[in-house]
C-alpha cells in the first residue's frame, strides 16, 4: 500500500483470547486505505503466534515486537512504525464496528477536523454507570467534553498533532493523559454521535484492571496527572481549564488515598493527603461540580470531604465500599 490514509495501532500484551477478534474487526473495515500496526509488548502467551499468522496472510499488517516496556512505550513505538496521515488506536481486547474508520475519516474530511471521536458500546454487557459517558462536541472545549472523551481509542487524529506537539516525549511521563494535550492543540474537533467502538468490560486488560492490588497503578496515575497539570498553560484555554487540570491531579490523589486506606498503607495515605492539601481549596468548586455530576452528591461528598479528611475513616469507608 503506497497511499495509506489511516494507521490503526494496536498495543498488545498477552491477549490471546481477544487479539484475533480485534484484528479481524479492522480487516473488515469498509474503509480500505488502512494499515494495521500491532505492537507486541513482550507477550508470553500465544499472542505472537496468532499475530504471525495474520502478518503472513495480510500485507497491510505490520508487527512490531519489543521486550515488555509497558503500554505507553508500545504506543510510541507503534506510532513511529506507522505511515498513515491519520492515527487511530484500538485496545487489543476491544473491537470496532465495520464502518467506524470510514465514518471518522469522512467526518474529518468534511469538517476539516484534525481530531474526531465517536461514541462507544460496552461489551458483552452494558455498564449503567458509564452508559451516557460520551459527550458530543458542540463547539466548546470545556471540562465536560474533556472529562468524557479523552480515551485514546474511538478516535482519529491527524498525525501532525502528535508530531508537532511533543506527544511522543510526553507519553511515558503523562500516560494517556497526552490526549488532553492533543485536544487542546487541535485546530478543529468533530464527533460522530454513533457507538462504533466496542469496549470490553469485566476482565483484566492491558490498560487497567481491578481496584484491589493496584497500588502501583494508582501511584502511576498520580504521577501522570501531576505531569499533565500545565497542559492548559500558554493556550487559549488557560483561563477556563487550568483549574480542571489541577482537579485531575487532586482526583488521582483521592483515588490513591482510597487504595492506600483499603490496603492499610497508612504512610502512603498520609503522603497523598499532604500532596493534595495545597490544591483542595483552589479546586473545591470545580471538584464539586464534576464529582456531583459524575457520582451524585453523596458519593461526591465522601470522595471530596471524607476520604481526604482522616485515614481511619477512609479505611472504614473503603472497606464498606469495596469488600
Amino acid at each position: 500500500m503506497t497511499d495509506i490514509k489511516i494507521s490503526v495501532i494496536i498495543p498488545v500484551y498477552n491477549a490471546e483470547k481477544y487479539i484475533a477478534q480485534c484484528v479481524e474487526s479492522v480487516l473488515k473495515q469498509t474503509f480500505q486505505s488502512i494499515e494495521i500496526v500491532v505492537v507486541n509488548d513482550g507477550s508470553t502467551d500465544r499472542t505472537p503466534e496468532i499475530l504471525s499468522k495474520y502478518a503472513k496472510k495480510f500485507s497491510n499488517i505490520k508487527i512490531v515486537s519489543q521486550e515488555n516496556q509497558g503500554l505507553f512505550r508500545a504506543r510510541v513505538n507503534g506510532f513511529r512504525a506507522s505511515r498513515g496521515k491519520y492515527i487511530g488506536w484500538i485496545d487489543a481486547d476491544d473491537f470496532v464496528k465495520p464502518t467506524m474508520f470510514e465514518k471518522l475519516y469522512n467526518k474529518a474530511i468534511s469538517k476539516h477536523a484534525d481530531f474526531v471521536n465517536c461514541d462507544y458500546d460496552f461489551y458483552p454487557q452494558k455498564n449503567k454507570y458509564k452508559e451516557k459517558w460520551f459527550k458530543e462536541y458542540t463547539g466548546t472545549l470545556d471540562w465536560m467534553f474533556l472529562e468524557r472523551n479523552m480515551q485514546p481509542w474511538c478516535k482519529l487524529v491527524d498525525r501532525s498533532l502528535i508530531e508537532n506537539n511533543d506527544i511522543l516525549n510526553l507519553w511515558p511521563t503523562c500516560g494517556d493523559g497526552v490526549y488532553y494535550k492533543i485536544a487542546l492543540c487541535a485546530n478543529k474537533i468533530a464527533t460522530v454521535n454513533e457507538p462504533l467502538y466496542c469496549y470490553r468490560v469485566g476482565h483484566e486488560s492491558m490498560s487497567g484492571g481491578t481496584f484491589k492490588g493496584k497500588t502501583k497503578h494508582y501511584i502511576d496515575c498520580v504521577a501522570w496527572a501531576k505531569a499533565s497539570m500545565n497542559f492548559a498553560r500558554g493556550t487559549k484555554y488557560q483561563e477556563n481549564l487550568s483549574t480542571y487540570f489541577e482537579y485531575l491531579y487532586v482526583y488521582a490523589l483521592i483515588q490513591l488515598c482510597c487504595v492506600a486506606a483499603y490496603n492499610k498503607e497508612h504512610d502512603l495515605y498520609m503522603k497523598a493527603k499532604s500532596e493534595m492539601k495545597p490544591y483542595l481549596q483552589r479546586t473545591k468548586k470545580v471538584s464539586g461540580e464534576i464529582l456531583d455530576f459524575n457520582y451524585g452528591r453523596l458519593k461526591s461528598f465522601v470522595l471530596r470531604v471524607l476520604i481526604p479528611s482522616n485515614y481511619f475513616l477512609a479505611k472504614v469507608l473503603t472497606n464498606i465500599a469495596f469488600s
